[in-house]
């Protein structure tokens, strides 16, 4: 008897189960069920391996919570600059453009035996799928942790540039094995 060959309707279920245990083992997490977006205030969480080096890894891990919520639709004030989203690097002046401000929040389930580098991990904004320039607004709450780096569960606010006229927002938090992608309404 001659072996049938498999269609793709018969493989696809096999697929994204494939996926899903090769994203467990390697650390990472399957794609949320709606489009791969977390509605604002749902936690993404990382594994990361506990030890302040590579060398003191003993296998253990430690999980870190991270979410985004939106503060608010703002008027950046006379100090706010545009921001580079993967350099950092200030750019014109924002002052007087509206923003909209969120909160990023970094929650320790468990100790990691060291700080948190997240300078490799920045947040990209796009306001109805289209990019918009973050924005570094001192004066509306952007506060930025030290050198980016956390060693406890922390709030901390970005900004970026939203038009009046836009709805939903998204943010990607860049994580370099798991980024997550958050989106919602803004009202």
């Amino acid at each position: 008897m001659a072996a049938r060959p498999l269609s793709a309707s018969r493989l696809l279920p096999f697929a994204a189960v494939l996926i899903a245990l090769i994203c467990l083992v390697v650390g990472g997490t399957a794609v949320p069920a709606h489009g791969g977006h977390l509605p604002f205030g749902e936690e993404h969480v990382i594994t990361y391996p506990v030890g302040a080096y590579e060398h003191e890894f003993t296998g253990q891990t430690a999980e870190v919570g991270f979410s985004v919520d939106v503060v608010g639709r703002r008027v950046a004030g006379a100090s706010a600059v545009r921001v580079a989203p993967h350099t950092g690097r200030r750019g014109d002046s924002a002052a007087g453009e509206p923003i909209v401000v969120f909160a990023l929040a970094i929650r320790m389930r468990e100790p990691i035996g060291r700080v948190l580098g997240l300078t490799q991990s920045p947040l990209t904004c796009a306001a109805d799928g289209e990019a918009v320039a973050n924005v570094l607004a001192p004066d509306h709450g952007a506060d930025r942790v030290t050198a980016g780096e956390v060693d406890t569960s922390v709030t901390v606010r970005f900004a970026c540039l939203f038009p009046p006229d836009a709805r939903r927002l998204t943010v990607r938090f860049e994580h370099p094995r798991q980024p997550a992608v958050f989106s919602g309404a803004v009202p």
